[in-house]
C-alpha cells in the first residue's frame, strides 16, 4: 500500500539521519539541487506561494519569534544534529508523495 511504502521510505531516511549521511556536504548539495527542481519549492522561493506551515499568521502578542530565531542562529542552535534531523524529517513530510 502507499502508506506502507511511505513508512518504509521514512524508515530509510531516519536510518540515514542516524548514520549522519545528511551531514556530508555533497549530500546536502544533491538534496538542495533536487529541491530546486521541485515546482512547488521554486514557487515558494520566488514568493509566488507560501508553504502550508507559513499560511497561518504569527501571533503578534507574546514572545517575538523572529528575535528567538535570530538568537538561536547566533547561538548555534540550528547547527545541532538533532535539529538537522528534525528539519530533514519535516521537509520529507512536506515533499514526499
Amino acid at each position: 500500500s502507499a502508506s506502507s511504502a511511505k513508512s518504509e521510505r521514512m524508515a530509510a531516511v531516519e536510518e540515514k539521519v542516524r548514520q549522519r549521511e545528511y551531514d556530508r556536504p555533497e549530500v546536502r548539495k544533491e538534496i538542495a539541487a533536487r529541491l530546486l527542481k521541485t515546482p512547488g519549492f521554486r514557487e515558494i522561493l520566488e514568493g509566488r506561494t507560501r508553504p502550508a506551515a507559513a499560511s497561518s499568521p504569527i501571533p503578534k502578542s507574546g514572545t517575538d519569534r523572529v528575535q528567538i530565531a535570530k538568537e538561536r542562529v547566533r547561538d548555534g542552535f540550528y547547527d545541532r544534529t538533532e535539529v538537522h534531523s528534525a528539519v530533514a524529517g519535516k521537509l520529507l513530510q512536506m515533499w514526499l508523495p
